[in-house]
């Protein structure tokens, strides 16, 4: 069973799931406001724009942008307050943009699509999605 998001926030979040093309170890797809993403699609984390925070499960609170990993097959939920994300969680890692390495070198680097997007830029790649979970 793979991981899974229940995006509780009022936004649209940027998740990281299966891979979609041969550059990245996985594919970004869009959680819409209200959604449970399917157990048989494996949720890896989600994306944190430059302009909000994520609270982690620890109660630290860092600055996006930054893509949040977590273990195969955790079923996380974002909570939002304000401009914070919230997870009930312990994630497995927090990666900036500058963080992107290829291959993979974890933990101290992922070959994950970690762009440096404000959520208005985030919001503006869905008219054009394609990849929905």
């Amino acid at each position: 069973m793979g991981g899974q998001i229940t995006n509780n926030t009022p936004e649209v979040l940027m998740v990281y799931g299966p891979p979609n093309n041969n550059e990245y170890d996985n594919g970004t797809y869009i959680a819409k406001s209200g959604l449970i993403s399917d157990k048989n699609i494996d949720v890896d984390g989600f994306y944190v724009p430059a302009d909000r925070k994520i609270k982690q499960f620890s109660g630290i609170v860092v600055d996006g942008p930054v893509a949040v990993k977590f273990i195969n097959g955790i079923h996380f939920t974002v909570t939002q307050e304000g401009a914070i994300y919230i997870v009930d969680r312990p994630n497995f890692g927090l990666f900036k943009p500058s963080e992107y390495c290829r291959p993979t070198n974890y933990p101290k680097c992922v070959n994950w699509d970690i762009p440096n997007w404000t959520y208005p830029e985030v919001l503006s790649t869905c008219a054009d999605c394609i990849n929905k979970i």
